[in-house]
């Protein structure tokens, strides 16, 4: 008994021995991952250019923003910050984007350097509110 005793507690201190570097490795890879995130500066030259990978990058990211913010919300059962139509098609929500970045860097030259989750996100919010119900 003190055998299997010792084993497990062997085990579980080495588990947790080398759970420590993961875990610095994936804290050094969200502080990456945060100063790297896309600017509205770079998703404006992803949406406007002629090639195909950097039309595809601007579809995707603006896609997995909207469909990122629906599965935190209801992962959090937070409220839902917009309500696209089912029937919307990608190029819409592509052009909602764009139309709001343009009018943005419009009144806002400086906001080149934000964020680009933080446009696309307002920029669904005002063009697709959610309805208000009774029982909400």
């Amino acid at each position: 008994m003190k055998i299997f005793f010792a084993v497990g507690m062997a085990v579980i201190a080495a588990s947790a021995w080398a759970q420590q570097p993961m875990r610095q490795q994936m804290q050094q890879q969200m502080q990456q991952a945060a100063s790297e995130q896309v600017s509205v500066g770079e998703l404006r030259d992803y949406c406007s250019a002629r090639d195909e990978a950097s039309k595809n990058a601007c579809r995707f990211f603006i896609l997995g923003v909207a469909q990122g913010a629906g599965l935190a919300a209801g992962e959090a059962r937070d409220r839902t910050h917009f309500c696209i139509p089912e029937d919307s098609s990608t190029d819409e929500l592509l052009m909602v984007v764009k139309r709001a970045m343009a009018k943005d860097l419009a009144a806002f030259p400086r906001d080149l350097n934000k964020q680009a989750v933080s446009l696309v996100g307002a920029a669904m919010m005002q063009a697709y509110p959610c309805r208000r119900t009774a029982d909400r």
